[in-house]
This record gives structure tokens, sequence and C-alpha cells, in this order.
């Protein structure tokens, strides 16, 4: 998200803080206290620790911004690779590991008219795609039962969601 005073995003300005850490680091590395060996070991670990937890920081995002660009399938692995300055290795990981899925729960026969109508939807990313998807439409369904009592069901694709037909989950709910 930008940032209004700077027009900078979130991740521009954590990358401009983890290249401050890693010129701290070098610097600490040049201008090392022969006399204290050992310190000056800890203190490039512990500038080597900050940058490593800043890394960590936002990498569920990025994988995030994998997956949604991957299910889109507009870039190549090398493209976002590029992009992203990450090898391409590491973004086909993150493929592979990492997937879109969208969800869809419609009621039956409630305002706005007859048939089914959309009540909520939305996307997400799961790593584990085979139990993930079934567990979060089930979720999804569970919680609309609470707040509604018209037929309820549940929809859920691998990427962006598509014909009815094509959702790889489905349940439903009778009227209660």
């Amino acid at each position: 998200m930008p940032d209004e005073r700077h027009g900078r995003t979130d991740v521009e300005q954590l990358q401009d803080q983890v290249t401050e850490l890693f010129v701290q680091f070098r610097q600490e590395q040049l201008t090392a206290d022969s006399a204290d060996p050992a310190g000056t070991a800890r203190r490039r670990l512990r500038a080597a620790a900050d940058i490593r937890r800043a890394w960590r920081a936002v990498e569920p995002d990025l994988s995030a911004a994998i997956a949604f660009v991957g299910a889109d399938g507009l870039l190549s692995a090398a493209e976002v690779a590029g992009e992203l300055d990450v090898s391409v290795s590491y973004v086909q990981e993150v493929l592979r590991e990492f997937m879109l899925f969208s969800w869809r729960v419609d009621v039956l026969d409630g305002p706005p008219g007859p048939g089914w109508q959309t009540w909520s939807y939305g996307q997400g990313i799961t790593g584990r795609p085979d139990a993930a998807l079934a567990e979060y439409g089930d979720e999804q369904l569970a919680d609309a039962t609470r707040k509604r009592t018209e037929a309820l069901r549940v929809l859920v694709w691998e990427g962006h969601d598509t014909a009815d037909e094509d959702a790889v989950h489905r349940a439903q709910r009778p009227a209660r």
C-alpha cells in the first residue's frame, strides 16, 4: 500500500530498510575491531539476523503475490523473478507450494430474487490445496449457516472463479 507522504509502498520502504541494514553490516565488516574478533563476529551475526528477520516479515506477502500472479498465467516464472529480483527457481517453488483459490456462497430464493444469488465471495492462498479447499468451503458454509435461514451452497475453485460446474468443491445446506 502506498505511503501517502512519500508515494512509496511498504515493500519499497522495507527494501530500503534491508538495504540500510546490509550497508551497515558491510561497514562493520570493513571497520571491524581487530582487537575483539569474537565481538566483531557477534555484531556481524546480529546484523545478518536483522536482515533475515526483515526478509521473513515480507516473505509471506511475496509468496501470496507470486501465487496471485501465477493464477493469472500472464507472466512466466522468469518474468516474475525478474520483476521481484529473485531467482526463477524461487518463483517456481512458490508456485508449486502455494495456490490461489476462489470461493462463493450463494443463497437460494433470497434477496434480490428467485434462484441462486451470490451472498459472499472471496479469494485466498493455500499451501495445502487438496485438503484446504474443501475445508475452507465447509467453513464458509458453516459461517453462512449461522447468519442465513435460506438454502445455501458454497463453491470453491482452484485459481479464479469460473463456471459453477468447474468448482472443485461444492457443498449445500437446505433451508431451515
